[in-house]
């Protein structure tokens, strides 16, 4: 049976600090209705300068994203690579003059529809088959009905972290507005492209997304570890994602 629920935040897991904000759904990280918000300490609030992105490799059957060119290796493919990825750590031009008007990436400007109208996909649609193989357990689905976009959320099945896979109606260029994010890597999976991201408000990495185009919009997946000493929560994103992004529509 489907669940949905009102989203609380979640006590900070590190930094032993005052909780200013933990994982929550809202209308930021430009729109696309996730963000993780970190717990007091500073933040940093910027794009990557330029030959800052981090490779990071993952365990077998996840994405890997090979040191020195950040292809991606698929899983069970024998170490062949997938088309270099475009890379996105050049600096942000100049701003526009005080008098020019600025453009911004494309965004919604409303909500999404419901899914029964067919123009946005239901991310509890998942199979439950997809989900165990990712280490994902399916009896803790739960409806995000409080997300502006379509949502779902899922516990592990060791409970070390918690998933959100959300269709958002802003494109993958909104989400990622400089500002919004810090850590970003960019590759491919099969042709699929993705970015790896952090938050720039989650001061304390407890977390990590993963972006990837829709036909309409963009799917986001949201990760957060649920214990301090848990795996490194970009490195999880991988090997979920990796399991999941075949499974998108």
């Amino acid at each position: 049976m489907r669940r949905t629920r009102e989203f609380h935040p979640a006590p900070c897991l590190r930094g032993g600090g005052t909780r200013t904000a933990a994982l929550r759904i809202a209308a930021v990280l430009g729109g696309a209705a996730l963000a993780l918000a970190g717990c007091t300490t500073d933040s940093t609030g910027s794009a990557p300068a330029p030959g800052e992105a981090t490779a990071v490799t993952t365990t077998t059957g996840a994405l890997t994203t090979n040191p020195g060119n950040g292809a991606t290796t698929p899983p069970g493919d024998g170490g062949t690579k997938a088309p270099e990825p475009t890379r996105a750590d050049s600096p942000a031009p100049d701003p526009a003059p005080v008098d020019s008007p600025v453009s911004e990436p494309t965004r919604a400007d409303t909500a999404a529809p419901t899914t029964e109208s067919g123009a946005f996909w239901d991310p509890c649609s998942l199979p439950e088959s997809d989900l165990v193989a990712v280490g994902l357990d399916p009896a803790t689905e739960v409806r995000m009905t409080e997300s502006m976009f379509a949502a779902c959320e899922w516990l592990s099945t060791d409970r070390t972290f918690e998933l959100i896979l959300t269709h958002s109606g802003d494109s993958m260029d909104y989400v990622l507005t400089p500002g919004n994010y810090k850590d970003l890597r960019r590759s491919e999976y099969y042709g699929r492209e993705f970015a790896v991201f952090r938050a720039a408000s989650d001061s304390d990495n407890i977390g990590c997304l993963l972006v990837t185009p829709a036909e309409s919009g963009s799917f986001v997946f949201t990760l957060r570890n649920s214990q301090p000493d848990g795996e490194d929560a970009c490195l999880a994103i991988q090997r979920v994602g990796g399991g999941l992004l075949n499974s998108l529509p």
